[in-house]
């Protein structure tokens, strides 16, 4: 039997349908008004570029905390960091780290449509000088409500209603697909799916009731945050070692944090699953 790991990441997309602006959790495009250039990733550096349709030029607002967000990027999850409270300080990308308040943004709406996106210490976030070209690296500044520190914010993809179905245009694997509307990954019928970050997020290992995997390692192996079931699904043994050997631990609800979750050979199930079976 084989699986393999779901991935949200991809090099391109195709072009961007823009819908409804900013309304709560989901997965938007961020165009500064005076440049009408979309936010961008250069390595660990937010920075403006020419829209060109790729994923990295995509955005996912996730839930912080009371009206506080991560905004991570598509393309591989990074999440936007304030680095210092100081005029000029840069924005960053780094790896997302759950409780960093570094990471945490507030979305003020203002009334020609767009919105301040403001950092933890009430800098908003700010494009120098309003500068045209490519490249150009994001900062926090203070307020000035001009066009540099404003920007669009418009979902893309799916997220809007409509018919259920249109919302399945990612499949993988044993009745795995991805919900454009939710935001994740799931499975048809009876199955689970174990996510790379908390609150069912991010890449995704699934299988089906009846399709045990022996092996977590092999098909990817590493931390995984959060745990979900779908259908009938009664509950999951999560094995210390490949082939359903060693510490086994029985789970029979959803977890959005696995860190919560010990073992008795680790301080939690979230980075030592070796197998595990899906029991209806």
């Amino acid at each position: 039997m084989t699986f393999r790991l779901l991935a949200l990441a991809a090099t391109t997309l195709a072009p961007l349908v823009l819908a409804q602006p900013f309304n709560g959790p989901g997965r938007y495009q961020i165009r500064n008004v005076e440049t009408q250039k979309p936010l961008d990733i250069n390595g660990d550096r937010l920075i403006q570029n020419s829209a060109n349709g790729s994923r990295s030029q995509v955005w996912d607002f996730q839930p912080a905390g009371p009206e506080v967000f991560y905004i991570r990027n598509a393309a591989n999850g990074c999440s936007m960091e304030m680095t210092q409270d100081r005029n000029s300080a840069p924005v960053i990308c780094p790896p997302w780290r759950d409780g960093n308040p570094s990471q945490h943004w507030r979305i003020e709406p203002l009334r020609d449509g767009s919105f301040l996106i403001i950092s933890r210490f009430r800098k908003p976030l700010d494009l120098p000088g309003g500068a045209r070209r490519d490249g150009v690296p994001l900062q926090v500044y203070d307020r000035n409500g001009e066009g540099n520190q404003r920007f669009f914010i418009e979902r893309v993809g799916g997220g809007g209603g409509g018919d259920r179905d249109r919302d399945r245009d990612r499949r993988g694997p044993h009745g795995a697909y991805y919900d454009n509307r939710d935001q994740m990954w799931k499975v048809e019928g009876d199955g689970v799916c174990f996510y790379r970050d908390t609150d069912f997020r991010g890449e995704a290992l699934c299988a089906r009731a009846g399709e045990d995997l022996p092996d977590v390692r092999r098909e990817g192996g590493g931390v995984f945050l959060s745990m979900k079931f779908f259908g009938r699904v009664r509950s999951v043994e999560i094995f210390e070692r490949e082939a359903f050997r060693g510490g086994v631990v029985r789970l029979d609800r959803d977890f959005a944090n696995l860190r919560r979750v010990p073992a008795a050979w680790t301080r939690s199930v979230s980075d030592a699953i070796g197998s595990f079976r899906v029991n209806r």
